[in-house]
């Protein structure tokens, strides 16, 4: 097997991987739109698109896995405050998978995007430490160290 047949075939399995969990994620959604929000289904969208984004990093595709990191910080604040999911919210995540979908489907070709503008503004326009439920820990030495 030559290095061009390895990379491609090492390509197309990290498409399929980043496919499969797009897919995960889309059907937790519409669980979640139909059933209700719950914590568990958000956390393993959460986790989900902590997966997703290793797997985009692993492989350099630089604004797949930030739009995944994006998704998996809401999904954490989520996770602490499902009341403030609504269906617009709904729509900008559907719209954000979209375009990851979009950029899979171009690869290896890499396109550059910015999902931020999707982003509610309660995750966008505040710090961690200012968002309920997240907190940021420092390491402060202390004397002894």
């Amino acid at each position: 097997m030559s290095d061009f047949e390895m990379n491609n075939e090492i390509l197309q399995i990290s498409k399929q991987e980043i496919g499969a969990n797009l897919t995960a994620i889309t059907n937790l959604l519409l669980q979640l739109e139909k059933k209700g929000v719950d914590n568990e289904k958000l956390n393993e969208i959460r986790i989900k698109a902590h997966t997703l984004k290793g797997d985009a990093r692993m492989m350099g595709f630089k604004s797949i896995s930030d739009a995944a990191h994006s998704l998996e910080d809401l999904f954490e604040v989520l996770v602490k405050n499902k009341n403030l999911t609504n269906k617009d919210l709904f729509k900008n995540i559907y719209k954000i998978v979209d375009i990851i979908k979009e950029a899979v489907e171009k690869l290896p070709r890499q396109i550059s995007f910015d999902v931020s503008s999707l982003l509610p503004d309660l995750y966008k326009e505040q710090q961690p430490a200012q968002i309920p439920g997240i907190e940021i820990f420092s390491h402060e030495p202390d004397e002894t160290e």
